[in-house]
């Protein structure tokens, strides 16, 4: 008689799932890895901290950038309007503070 030999399947928890669906460079494949151990609280390397903090730099220098932009717009616009304003003539600017004095 020939003896059946059980097969046994070991089943293995994974520690961390990665998500790579939207990784197009090395650094997003680096910086989904080191997401994935944090969310799995699982020690982070040196590393993955600098990819950290480096995806970290680099989200701010967007958000400034783009902040500081629409500033500088918005700067350039109120000095062009300042500046290209004609000056009412002298007896206009007097009559319109005369009148200004007697209309509050």
């Amino acid at each position: 008689m020939e003896s059946k030999t059980k097969k046994t399947v070991r089943k293995t928890k994974t520690e961390f799932t990665v998500d790579l669906t939207n990784a197009e460079t090395s650094f997003d494949v680096m910086l989904s890895f080191a997401i994935a151990r944090f969310k799995a609280e699982k020690p982070l390397t040196e590393d993955d901290l600098g990819v950290i903090v480096i995806a970290s730099s680099m989200a701010t220098l967007d958000i400034l950038s783009s902040g500081i932009y629409a500033i500088l717009v918005q700067m350039i616009d109120t000095t062009n309007d300042y500046i290209c304003k004609k000056k009412d003539p002298w007896y206009k600017r007097i009559w319109k503070k005369i009148k200004y004095a007697f209309t509050w």
